[in-house]
C-alpha cells in the first residue's frame, strides 16, 4: 500500500489524486507514491505568487544557511538530499539575469506549505540586503 502525500489545504485527499488512498504524509520523503512526488516538485520561482501568501520571518532566507538551520535542528539527511534535488530541478540559472542560482533565496510559504526560489539578483533590495547579510 503507498504512502500518499496530503495535500496541505485537505489532509486526507492524495496529491495526486488517488481517491482510494488510505495512508497519508506531508513529508516529501516519507511519501511512497511517485505520482504524489511527481505532482508536488518543486514550483518554479518564474510563477507568480498568491498575493494572500505568508512567509515565516524566522527562518533564514539564504539556501545555505537554511541548509545548516535545518541540520542544527536534527532534520534528516534524506530529506535534505530531496530538497536539494527539488532545488536543482526548480532553479539553477535566472531566467531573467542569469544569475547562478546555485544558493538562490529560498521562502517558506506557510500557506502552501512549500518552499518558493527566488533570483538575490534580481529581489527586491530589502531580500538582498537580507541574504547578502546572510553570507
Amino acid at each position: 500500500m503507498s504512502i500518499h502525500l496530503a495535500t496541505p489545504a485537505a489532509p486526507k485527499t492524495a496529491v495526486c489524486g488517488d481517491a482510494e488512498a488510505k495512508q497519508f504524509t506531508m513529508w516529501r520523503w516519507k511519501a511512497t507514491c511517485a505520482l504524489c512526488k511527481a505532482a508536488s516538485a518543486a514550483v518554479s520561482f518564474e510563477k507568480a505568487q498568491p498575493m494572500d501568501t505568508l512567509y515565516r520571518r524566522d527562518l533564514p532566507i539564504r539556501y545555505s544557511k537554511l541548509i545548516e538551520y535545518v541540520r542544527q535542528i536534527g532534520g534528516a539527511e534524506e530529506a535534505l538530499i530531496e530538497f536539494e534535488r527539488d532545488k536543482n530541478i526548480a532553479c539553477s540559472v535566472c531566467p531573467t539575469c542569469k544569475a547562478d542560482m546555485a544558493d538562490p533565496i529560498a521562502l517558506l510559504d506557510v500557506k502552501q506549505n512549500r518552499i518558493v526560489f527566488a533570483c538575490p539578483m534580481c529581489s527586491e533590495p530589502k531580500l538582498r540586503q537580507q541574504w547578502e547579510k546572510e553570507a
